[in-house]
């Protein structure tokens, strides 16, 4: 056909709407027919497009057909094939918008020949199945061979519309035999097929078991077991069940021996899916050896959510927060400590989810997101750490006069750190301090202070104890030396301090023989050859040291003679 739908050309704009809401009527179900190929009119020929229908509401997986309407340049319209997309959901080149799984507001978008264009909205709800209500009752077993006078206990149950089962109270009948308020089936001594019937209390109704009385009764031929396949989430469970076929066609039940591959099975046939993927079987064997099996897929769950916790933290610059995810799983599970890949702002964050805070305060975020997308954040606030201490080390020091002393300082943070060499005020008593904490001891001796302040205001102090030292001991250099007549030597003194230490120069008072010596310690040897002394004697004390001084002519003189023995002259 061709575009010439004969639609009015007078069709006023404000009637569109209408004729559209027909074309959605129709179009739902079978949109109209396309023109065929070759036969549509030149993008510019179009005026506007009109998708029909225009707004539409769904539930999951329900599926609706959009159609497209051209005006044209000339006042006819008709239907065009158009170029289709979806927001939400799945549309197919013809134009069937099928519903995904989640509700919300989404768009379908046609549009002709990369020209004019229009959107559909598509409304996506879920509606809540109404609760179950008892559709029937359920009696077992549905057929039994008996012989005669033989018992069989029957159940029965309630069937729901959901497919579930309840408990109901029934009323038990028998056409041959005997049954009791409970089911209790005691079979006839007269050989014949009877019925067993359990008739809802109150209600209407009812289901019936067949008992065959025979005095040879059928053999177990096959055991049958349902269902035949499932397929398994890991850790989710299925119910098998498992009757005895007869030799008779008939099914009764049996005692079950079950055994599964790739999780566990009660005896009653409850099959719990285990934690590996892959294909497994569950299989019911009767007492005389008989088998059935069924073939069990299972999968991996996947992450459905992801929850980080602790969803918001403080830090300090600095500190650590270790962050921690569990997983929704598909199977309804939970999973801690999923493996995530760690993001965050402010800060740096390691793959286990350990944060540390940056040294910029402010607000931001750790996000932790799975392999198939799924994510979480936490809000992180990082504030600026201070001082709330600071400690002076070392925390006592006993010194001399004029000894010295390299004091150091470090800070606790209120973030819990440590913060070393922070900028601190020095200030001392009993002696002098540098800016970089180097202390040296006063003349006056006691106990004195050198104190640290930060400029936030924490402080503290150490304890100097300063003590005088006094000379232990006169050392004269040289301890022996070999001159000339008339030659000069000059001799130097110095004390040994009771800290241990020495003492340059101190003052002493200088006498010799053999030659002379002035208060400086330059000693002069005479004209007489031997063996003389330097003494130097501490000015207002006791102590003193003596050199040995050996005079000789300088004829004489063998300025080699106290070499060592392999001591060479070139």
């Amino acid at each position: 056909m061709n575009f010439t739908f004969k639609l009015a050309r007078r069709l006023a704009q404000s009637h569109i709407i209408g004729v559209l809401a027909l074309g959605f009527l129709a179009g739902s179900c079978a949109p109209g027919k396309p023109l065929e190929s070759g036969l549509e009119p030149p993008p510019d020929d179009v005026l506007a497009i009109h998708l029909v229908p225009d707004s539409v509401s769904l539930n999951p997986t329900e599926f609706v057909d959009f159609s497209a309407i051209a005006e044209l340049q000339s006042g006819a319209a008709g239907t065009v094939n158009v170029t289709w997309q979806a927001t939400g959901g799945s549309i197919t080149t013809a134009g069937r918008y099928t519903a995904g799984s989640t509700a919300g507001v989404y768009r379908v978008i046609g549009q002709y020949q990369g020209g004019p264009a229009d959107t559909a909205k598509v409304v996506v709800t879920v509606t809540a199945p109404p609760p179950p209500v008892l559709t029937g009752i359920r009696v077992t077993p549905v057929t039994v061979a008996l012989l005669p006078g033989a018992g069989q206990q029957f159940a029965a149950a309630g069937v729901m519309s959901d497919g579930s089962s309840s408990t109901v109270s029934v009323n038990w009948t028998a056409t041959g035999g005997t049954v009791t308020a409970g089911g209790n089936y005691t079979a006839p001594a007269t050989s014949g097929n009877y019925l067993v019937v359990a008739t809802q209390q109150g209600g209407s109704f009812s289901d019936t078991a067949q008992v065959s009385v025979a005095v040879t009764p059928p053999t177990l031929t096959a055991v049958l077991l349902t269902p035949a396949t499932a397929a398994l989430e890991f850790g989710r469970t299925q119910q098998f069940a498992a009757v005895g076929q007869l030799s008779d066609g008939s099914t009764t039940s049996i005692a079950i021996t079950w055994t599964a591959t790739g999780g566990t099975i009660t005896g009653s046939g409850l099959y719990t899916a285990g934690s590996a993927a892959g294909s497994f079987r569950v299989i019911a064997r009767s007492a005389n050896g008989l088998a059935d099996t069924s073939a069990v897929t299972l999968t991996a769950p996947t992450i459905t959510a992801v929850t980080i916790t602790p969803a918001t933290a403080s830090l300090q610059s600095g500190q650590t927060q270790q962050f921690s995810a569990s997983a929704t799983l598909s199977n309804g599970t939970t999973q801690n400590n999923p493996s995530l890949t760690w993001v965050a702002t402010g800060g740096a964050v390691n793959g286990s989810g350990l944060y540390t805070a940056g040294a910029t305060a402010g607000n931001f975020r750790v996000i932790g997101t799975s392999s198939n997308g799924r994510a979480d954040s936490s809000a992180v606030t990082i504030s600026t750490p201070t001082i709330t201490a600071i400690t002076v080390t070392p925390a006592t020091a006993s010194l001399s006069n004029g000894q010295t002393q390299q004091f150091s300082v470090s800070a606790t943070l209120s973030n819990g750190g440590t913060q070393a060499n922070p900028s601190v005020t020095w200030s001392a008593t009993g002696g002098t301090i540098t800016t970089g904490g180097l202390y040296t001891a006063g003349s006056t001796a006691g106990g004195f202070r050198v104190i640290a302040a930060a400029a936030s205001g924490p402080a503290d102090t150490s304890t100097v104890t300063i003590t005088l030292a006094t000379i232990t001991a006169i050392v004269v250099t040289p301890a022996s030396v070999t001159v000339t007549t008339g030659q000069t030597q000059q001799f130097s003194a110095s004390a040994t301090l009771s800290t241990g230490g020495t003492q340059n120069s101190p003052s002493v008072t200088w006498s010799a023989t053999g030659g002379s010596i002035n208060t400086g310690g330059l000693y002069t040897a005479g004209s007489t050859t031997g063996s003389f002394r330097v003494i130097a004697v501490q000015q207002g004390g006791t102590l003193a040291d003596t050199s040995l001084v050996t005079v000789v002519t300088a004829a004489s003189f063998n300025p080699y003679a106290n070499r060592p023995a392999n001591y060479t002259v070139v």
